[in-house]
């Protein structure tokens, strides 16, 4: 029995708290739980990650099972698991992407009239404006974050990168996370 009040009242708040606590989880668990399944849903159905979904589902799934329910429920972490698992595999995702594009080793050149040789449409652009350009997706993905071309340049040189070698890399991410 206890004798002193300051004591009881403490015993009666935590107690207190606790049932509050296990009700609200009551409660709370089914809503997670479907703002999860949620959240899993609209990054598989972004046509962004639909081949690494395809391939890769279980294993995106098993990483986010180690997760708390609470950040289950946030899709940014389902696209970061994702990013995650498509960067593990991301050689046969490459070869699975190069296999399905199956482009001609002159794709993209202009053909020879008199004696004119074949030129590259966008010669004339630096490697990343050309990115752009060739990779409408890259460049929209920028202009959506608010993030300029020469922002990209300025960053790149800063990093100590080429904008060629800057440019390919971009290309490689894309390729990455897209398929």
């Amino acid at each position: 029995m206890l004798t002193d009040p300051a004591e009881y009242q403490r015993q009666l708040t935590a107690y207190n708290q606790w049932l509050l606590d296990q009700r609200l989880q009551q409660v709370s668990v089914p809503v997670l739980a479907s703002q999860a399944q949620m959240a899993r849903n609209v990054v598989r159905s972004d046509p962004e990650y639909a081949d690494v979904w395809a391939s890769y589902g279980p294993e995106i799934d098993a990483e986010m099972a180690r997760l708390p329910l609470e950040q289950r429920a946030n899709p940014e972490m389902w696209r970061l698991a994702t990013e995650m698992v498509a960067g593990r595999h991301r050689k046969e995702l490459a070869a699975k992407l190069a296999a399905k594009a199956a482009i001609p080793a002159d794709a993209g050149t202009v053909p020879a009239d008199a004696g004119v040789p074949h030129i590259q449409p966008n010669a004339h652009l630096d490697p990343i404006d050309r990115l752009f350009a060739e990779v409408p997706a890259i460049r929209e993905r920028y202009e959506k974050a608010g993030v300029s071309a020469q922002a990209v340049k300025d960053h790149a040189r800063a990093m100590g990168h080429t904008l060629e070698s800057y440019a390919e890399l971009l290309r490689k991410q894309y390729v990455v996370t897209s398929h």
